[in-house]
């Protein structure tokens, strides 16, 4: 096989695995969204921090939050279960989170506060509140070099990103294994059998050229998003979207075969080899769509600068004259 079939070998699994991590995102996004993931994440996050849960409902009971929640209400019980309860949005900007808690959660709500008003009279509402870990961080906030009250807003909404970063990490962490655990069952459903699926493409040079031509027609398209409001139906346009561009593929289960067959003790070696394949597959959608779709461009550019793909004639014609 020439370069240029090597590279559309290389361009026909990253294809294959775009496909495959766009199907899994378009279930991860269904799931999360009848489970409410990210807001879900969001408060438990935010009731680790504010520690205070009478605090952190006078915080979340501030206009600019309330307004921010999906289920707005005229107002948050100022209790720890009005803080539990809360329907916590999926956002919260680190602007609105510090103006938040200068005003509602330090009594500031009604009293003019001027940007350059110094520091000592905050320090005093952050001593009278209950002791918490949040209040020593308001505190070691406010005593950092701080002078005046928009200093502290600006180093408090500075803390809140950097806290959502790391926070943002592990909800990033946990939607990479839920990914993989879809992708490994979607290998099974669909036997991506990369061994198996190497082997045709390696020997079909017409399969190869067609799938590799088709990346091209992927990267003009960009997946668009359906213009479809419901949920579910949305999320079956995607994946039907998706599957459409699979067929080509040298995949799947043959006549009579399910994917029960790979529990069949009887092809231990067989099944090793695809067992393999599955896990590849899912590793490889636990980098998610956008990885691929990146690294597909990199490759097409390659492809589309490089010399012309041999045609299945002239590739058969170099076999012939090797042998």
């Amino acid at each position: 096989m020439t370069l240029s079939g090597l590279l559309d070998l290389g361009i026909c699994y990253i294809l294959f695995f775009l496909i495959l991590s766009l199907i899994v995102t378009a279930l991860n996004e269904f799931v999360g969204a009848l489970l409410n993931s990210r807001p879900s994440f969001l408060g438990k996050t935010l009731q680790r921090l504010i520690d205070d849960h009478m605090l952190g409902a006078r915080i979340m009971a501030h206009p600019v939050l309330l307004a921010a929640s999906p289920r707005a209400a005229p107002s948050v019980p100022q209790t720890e279960d009005g803080f539990r309860s809360f329907k916590f949005p999926a956002y919260i900007k680190s602007t609105d989170f510090a103006l938040a808690t200068i005003q509602a959660g330090l009594d500031l709500l009604d009293t003019p506060v001027a940007k350059d008003q110094p520091i000592a009279d905050l320090l005093q509402r952050i001593e009278a509140l209950p002791p918490s870990n949040f209040r020593d961080v308001l505190r070691a906030l406010a005593n950092d070099g701080v002078t005046t009250v928009e200093e502290f807003r600006t180093r408090l909404a500075h803390w809140y990103d950097d806290t959502m970063d790391r926070a943002s990490g592990l909800y990033k962490r946990n939607a990479q294994y839920i990914a993989c655990a879809y992708g490994m069952a979607l290998a099974l459903l669909v036997n991506a059998d990369l061994y198996s699926m190497g082997v045709r493409l390696w020997q079909d040079a017409a399969l190869r050229q067609a799938i590799a031509e088709q990346s091209v027609a992927v990267l003009q398209a960009a997946p668009a998003a359906p213009v479809s409001t419901d949920l579910l139906k949305q999320t079956r346009e995607k994946i039907e979207q998706q599957s459409r561009m699979l067929r080509p593929f040298p995949i799947g289960w043959g006549p009579g075969e399910t994917p029960l067959d790979f529990f069949d003790v009887t092809r231990l070696g067989t099944n090793a080899i695809r067992l393999l394949g599955y896990v590849m597959t899912a590793l490889a959608i636990s980098l998610g769509a956008p990885f691929w779709f990146d690294l597909l461009q990199r490759f097409a550019n390659i492809r589309a600068t490089g010399p012309k793909p041999d045609t299945l004639r002239e590739e058969t014609a170099r076999s012939n004259r090797a042998t």
